[in-house]
């Protein structure tokens, strides 16, 4: 059953946006915000087994009706903010030809908490968040995990580097405008909704922590 779910997400990540996220204490990157405001949601943070017995965690969205199977199961979910980032950070990737290429300045998603989406509301309110690089830095491990964001000076982004920074497969979804982004945020937050079939008995609430809070991660802040 879960090596048939893992082969139904490859397919389905072919048109998804990854997650942004740092890793370890005094990681950080530089990203440029694309939306003022994130979207609200409510967040389940589900501990799956890969097929390879290896453990992780996946954001699902809560419906916030009877069709959610993790409210069935008594866990609660969590309100984060949802956004769209470009990613500064160059990355190594294999093509499909299987040739290793390098890259940077990749559109992802960023989903936080309150503390974090509370200091982006900062400047957004003070300085403007969509006009200026800010760099993120993660400090510490565990539930002593915490972020800190430095505002860069202000910059304006073009479209065409939006456009660019997009994957191929939502680029014409962009004409330009932040109604658009805002679609396209639309689409892969629906992607993870939570399906009343969606069980994995390999679930268990109790071994969430603190930190997966934090680090995965109506509108307005």
């Amino acid at each position: 059953k879960e090596a048939k779910r893992q082969e139904e997400l490859r397919q389905q990540r072919k048109e998804r946006l990854y997650e942004f996220f740092l890793k370890d204490d005094r990681d950080e990157a530089d990203v440029r915000f694309l939306l003022e405001e994130p979207c609200n949601i409510r967040i389940h943070q589900v501990q799956r087994r890969a097929a390879n017995g290896k453990t992780y965690y996946e954001n699902v969205i809560c419906t916030e009706d009877n069709n959610c199977p993790y409210c069935e199961q008594g866990d609660n979910p969590t309100v984060k903010g949802a956004t769209l980032v470009i990613d500064r950070r160059p990355y190594e990737y294999t093509d499909e030809k299987g040739k290793k290429r390098k890259a940077q300045n990749t559109v992802k998603l960023f989903i936080q908490g309150t503390k974090v989406m509370g200091q982006l509301e900062r400047i957004s309110e003070k300085y403007g968040l969509t006009d200026r690089d800010v760099t993120i830095i993660r400090l510490g491990t565990g539930t002593g995990t915490s972020y800190t964001i430095e505002r860069g000076d202000e910059e304006p982004i073009t479209t065409k580097e939006i456009k660019n920074a997009l994957p191929d497969w939502c680029r014409d979804q962009y004409d330009g405008t932040e109604d658009s982004l805002y679609d396209i945020l639309e689409d892969q937050l629906t992607k993870m909704l939570a399906k009343p079939d969606d069980y994995d008995s390999d679930y268990d609430e109790d071994e969430d922590d603190d930190d997966q809070e934090d680090i995965m991660i109506g509108g307005g802040f």
